[in-house]
C-alpha cells in the first residue's frame, strides 16, 4: 500500500492510500501538536491583562477539534455548524475544563 501526499500546511499532513485495487482508499490526517502545546504552556506561565473583555483561553490542534466536531455530531445527532453556538461552546468549554485536555487552555481557569 502506498501513499501519497495530498496536502501539508501548517503542521497538518494529508496522506491518501489505495487499500484495495477497487475504489476503498483511506484519507489519513495528522499533525504535530507539539509547537501548539509547548506554546499554551509558555501563555500558562505568562501574565497577561484578564481586566479586558477578551484574552486567550486556548488553542486547539486541528485534528483534535476535528474529533470533537465528529464526537459532538456522534452524541447530538445535528451537524455541529447547525447546532445551537450556545450549545457548542459549552461542548468545548467542557472539553476544555477536563483535565485530560488542560494542555490546550493558556491559563490556569476554567471556562
Amino acid at each position: 500500500m502506498a501513499k501519497r501526499l495530498l496536502i501539508s500546511d501548517n503542521g497538518v499532513t494529508q496522506t491518501w492510500a489505495n487499500i484495495t485495487d477497487d475504489v476503498e482508499m483511506v484519507v489519513e490526517t495528522t499533525q504535530n501538536v507539539s509547537p501548539i502545546l509547548d506554546q499554551n504552556q509558555a501563555l500558562q506561565t505568562t501574565e497577561f491583562n484578564r481586566k479586558g473583555n477578551f484574552w486567550p483561553v486556548a488553542s486547539i490542534p486541528l485534528i483534535v477539534m476535528q474529533q470533537w466536531k465528529r464526537e459532538f455530531e456522534a452524541t447530538r445527532g445535528v451537524s455541529y455548524y447547525q447546532a445551537d453556538p450556545v450549545e457548542r461552546q459549552a461542548f468545548i468549554a467542557r472539553k476544555l475544563n477536563d483535565r485530560e485536555y488542560q494542555r490546550f487552555r493558556t491559563g490556569e481557569f476554567k471556562l
